[in-house]
């Protein structure tokens, strides 16, 4: 693959300094490879190694990797691939280098040689990722060279690092896309999406004298996979997940592929979708089995999952047992308490006391996790502050319930969620009817809307 084949531009092309850049690095390998070349002919290895290449070709060739096509951003050598995302934002940057790590592998199951093996009754060969960031350098080659468009390699310790969390790989327990220290932190101080993650340890990488903390990627918020994909990728997920279930990774795939199917019926008009149900069934089976890690995003899929249900009683109970879990989990204290608003909005104003648990939960989550920092969880306070406003509306509390409202919209444009306006609407006439006449309401309505059809 090369940048003159896929129309790829150099990411700095008219910068300044052109000399040296950060940038997140992804080293991927296929998982003992040094076996399976003894067990094939080279001819059948030359065969197996166009698949994996063709796999990475499918996937770079997309629009949303267009800086690593570039020349210089990416190399091959035999059962490796590495791609170097330059980075402007570290925190972004690794997520983009996890949506790659997963596009490849989503690319590679689902490829004529884990079909085959999934066929044969044997385990898949996995593809091996480690990522890490950093300042490198452009290396032009050869070294006598005068053009100054001669080509070039980037160099630099950050790429030696990432190439060493890779080796770690091999002890992973389940997605096999590792991180090293840095990457890590950056991402989870940084990161807007749900995300887990198993320590793996201080290890004593190959090369360096000083030891390295690497984690190891669970999953988080990917995106749904191309439409060309998704049935044979849900297949194969299938079997996967049921030789390994205790892989949080093959679960946490199989339920986003599910899940991505109860959206589309959602977004198709079909709001009782049974791939709800299935996705709930999925990830309470995982969360009732795996007990090594906190499966977060399970947790956060299954939570959706009864919401968009209207399980309300299950989804109090689920909520408060995952924050009690995971104290941090704000979108879990977020849900719990429009639960119990759910409750109150069924029991058609009956239930008073299930609104007033509702306010203090909602308050609980503005007070834990109202911050002013990078880490805040914008769509827990849209729920919160949202559901405190109209608690306070209820009450004829009506310059109260606005100034609260105001702080839902402000999350809602912070966060870009897409959804408020809906959520809002759909609460509007147990909650808010008081409110409407408001010129200042009016204004925040269509703030919100304004959001919903942002691009």
């Amino acid at each position: 693959m090369t940048a003159d084949d896929l129309g790829a531009s150099d990411p700095l092309e008219g910068k300044p300094d052109k000399s040296s850049q950060d940038i997140v690095a992804v080293f991927v390998d296929i998982e003992d490879s040094t076996g399976i070349a003894n067990h094939y002919g080279s001819a059948e290895y030359r065969d197996f190694l166009s698949v994996f290449h063709k796999c990475v070709h499918d996937v770079v060739a997309g629009d949303d990797w267009a800086p690593i096509r570039s020349p210089g951003y990416h190399n091959f050598f035999g059962d490796e691939f590495m791609a170097f995302l330059p980075a402007s934002d570290y925190g972004s940057a690794v997520g983009q280098a996890l949506d790659l790590a997963c596009a490849l592998k989503m690319s590679w199951y689902v490829s004529s040689v884990n079909r085959e093996r999934l066929d044969s009754d044997k385990e898949i060969i996995e593809l091996n990722v480690g990522i890490n960031l950093g300042r490198v350098h452009r290396m032009p080659y050869p070294l006598s060279a005068d053009d100054t468009h001669r080509p070039f390699t980037l160099e630099g310790f950050p790429i030696t690092i990432a190439k060493r969390a890779q080796s770690a790989c091999e002890d992973g327990r389940a997605s096999r896309i590792v991180l090293a220290d840095r990457a890590y932190r950056e991402y989870v101080k940084r990161s807007q999406r749900n995300h887990d993650f198993s320590y793996m340890g201080r290890r004593q990488l190959k090369g360096l004298t000083q030891t390295l903390s690497v984690y190891e990627w669970l999953g988080d918020e990917f995106e749904e996979p191309p439409d060309d994909l998704r049935d044979d990728l849900q297949n194969v997920l299938q079997s996967l997940y049921q030789k390994n279930p205790l892989n949080p990774w093959y679960a946490l795939l199989l339920a986003r592929s599910y899940y991505h199917r109860a959206e589309a019926d959602w977004y198709a008009g079909q709001y009782d979708s049974p791939w709800y149900a299935t996705t709930a069934s999925l990830c309470l089976t995982a969360l009732q089995t795996i007990n090594w890690s906190k499966l977060r995003t399970i947790t956060a899929v299954l939570l959706t999952c009864l919401e968009v249900q209207r399980q309300w009683l299950e989804l109090g109970f689920r909520a408060e047992q995952a924050f009690v879990n995971d104290p941090t989990f704000a979108y879990a204290l977020g849900l719990r308490a429009k639960a119990l608003l759910g409750l109150y909005i069924d029991e058609e104003r009956e239930g008073k006391h299930f609104l007033d648990e509702a306010q203090r939960e909602a308050r609980r989550a503005i007070t834990l996790f109202e911050r002013h920092d990078e880490d805040i969880n914008h769509e827990a306070l849209f729920l919160a502050h949202m559901i405190n406003a109209g608690a306070l509306a209820v009450e004829d509390r009506e310059t109260r319930a606005l100034d609260a409202f105001a702080n839902a919209v402000r999350h809602a444009e912070s966060g870009d969620i897409k959804w408020a306006a809906e959520e809002v609407a759909s609460i509007q006439p147990a909650m808010f009817s008081k409110l409407t006449k408001s010129e200042s309401w009016k204004d925040m309505l269509a703030r919100l809307e304004r959001v919903r059809v942002s691009e």
